[in-house]
């Protein structure tokens, strides 16, 4: 092996004991569009304290994260036009397993599903599905990874 190899040999061992030493930690793999919701109006008594104004929109952005080492075990894309190991269909199938288990919602329609890429910053790249739904009228977001796993999202309130 020459040098060029051997630093190359190193560094994936390295890599391989660092994700296993900080396989704790999370990344965050997604951040979803700010959503605003209107905040909570007063009950009575209490409701004639507050100005009658407009309600003030609450904002929210939906952040998914992913283990280190799950991150480091999925597969890179194999090419810009190569098949995925998990198809559309089957993500949709995987996520709507996720937010409906029992098959009890009375209504259930999947609104947007994408094929996502890590951004090109990033050192290490892998694909994923976002697939947005409708549970019930409820507005669910799942991701769904290439080993088939599932991430929910987190909800950060931003501030204004």
């Amino acid at each position: 092996m020459n040098l060029n190899e051997k630093f190359l040999t190193l560094c994936a061992a390295m890599s391989i004991f660092l994700g296993g030493a900080l396989s704790a930690e999370e990344l965050l793999l997604y951040s979803g569009l700010p959503v605003s919701i209107p905040d909570s109006a007063p009950l009575p008594p209490f409701a004639q304290n507050r100005p009658s104004k407009e309600l003030k929109q609450l904002k929210f952005e939906r952040q998914f994260f992913i283990r280190r080492d799950t991150f480091m075990s999925l597969p890179e894309p194999t090419s810009e036009y190569g098949e995925v190991a998990v198809t559309a269909i089957e993500a949709i199938g995987i996520a709507m397993k996720d937010v409906n288990p029992d098959d009890t919602l009375q209504s259930f329609i999947v609104t947007a599903v994408q094929l996502l890429r890590c951004p090109a910053k990033d050192r290490r790249q892998i694909e994923y599905y976002l697939v947005s739904m409708l549970a019930n009228g409820s507005e669910e977001h799942r991701i769904v990874l290439m080993n088939r796993s599932i991430l929910a999202p987190k909800l950060k309130r931003l501030e204004e």
